[in-house]
């Protein structure tokens, strides 16, 4: 076994060699990218105040007013099927979890274009 004389060299080789590549990377942030600038506009265009991203793969969005958390998640997944996190499950012992929404960015990109589409469209918070 190599439990006491660490890997083959030519192992670690290969890995350094896997690892080194960043164009994945890009490509990924390329991507995050891109569904964020089609989901910010369509949540504000559907009547969500404050839309919030700072470099992660999810959206917060500040609910429509006269809505909380949980009672905008299921208006939005009962009436046209886009499912969100209301941030009262994520942050709990915030006073002003109530009043946001998480949106995940990872669906693929056309089922993003799609969630905006329906969001521009519905005006479910008119």
């Amino acid at each position: 076994t190599n439990l006491h004389s660490g890997q083959a060299q030519i192992l670690q080789s290969a890995a350094i060699g896997a690892l080194s590549d960043e164009t994945h990377v890009e490509k990924m942030r390329k991507l995050y990218r891109k569904k964020r600038e089609t989901l910010i506009p369509a949540l504000r265009e559907a009547n969500f105040p404050k839309v919030y991203s700072e470099g992660t793969f999810y959206l917060w969005a500040k609910t429509p007013e006269n809505f909380s958390s949980v009672s905008a998640v299921k208006k939005l997944l009962k009436e046209i099927g886009i499912n969100s996190t209301p941030g009262s499950a994520l942050a709990y012992e915030c006073e002003d979890s109530e009043l946001f929404l998480r949106f995940a960015l990872v669906p693929s990109i056309e089922k993003t274009e799609e969630a905006a589409k329906r969001l521009k469209e519905e005006k479910v918070f008119e």
